[in-house]
């Protein structure tokens, strides 16, 4: 049985929100302005915030990293709560929210594992992309499972057709 999470702020993109509210202010600032629509004395402090309103919804639209989906069955549900330790919780609730600025999840841990640029690295850009994570009850314990999607790496060995 899959339950269904609640509802959190978290769970909410900041920049649809930013984006939505400032352009709404402008359009109605701006009809207000030319008497289209009622409100003239408030249409200077609504294109006075709705502007920067909406050019910080489109640099956090811009900069959005989307929460990676988590599939989660109800009785891991309880068990995460017992055997889960506190980095996997935070490993959990990181790559599940909306993110801002990041490249992608979970960067510095896969950066150090597959020692980008470096030698006996490999290249950046097949960085393996995280996709999907699962929580389940395996064999009397609790199982967190990463899905991700590798880019091909081409080695001297492989023949290319």
């Amino acid at each position: 049985m899959i339950i269904k999470l609640f509802f959190h702020i978290l769970q909410i993109s900041f920049g649809v929100i930013g984006l939505s509210i400032g352009v709404s202010l402008l359009s109605y600032g701006f009809g207000a302005y030319f008497n289209i629509l009622p409100g003239s004395e408030w249409s200077a402090l609504m294109l006075t915030y709705g502007f920067p309103l909406a050019i910080i919804g489109m640099a956090l639209k811009y900069a959005e990293l989307k929460p990676v989906p988590c599939l989660s069955y109800s009785d891991a549900v309880a068990l995460r709560e017992t055997c889960a330790t506190p980095i996997l919780k935070q490993v959990r609730n990181d790559v599940i929210r909306y993110r801002y600025g990041d490249e992608q999840h979970l960067e510095e841990a896969l950066k150090r594992i597959f020692q980008y640029g470096q030698g006996g690295g490999i290249p950046r850009r097949s960085a393996p992309v995280l996709q999907k994570i699962r929580e389940e009850v395996g064999s009397l314990s609790f199982v967190f499972s990463f899905r991700f999607q590798i880019a091909c790496i081409a080695t001297p060995f492989q023949q290319i057709i």
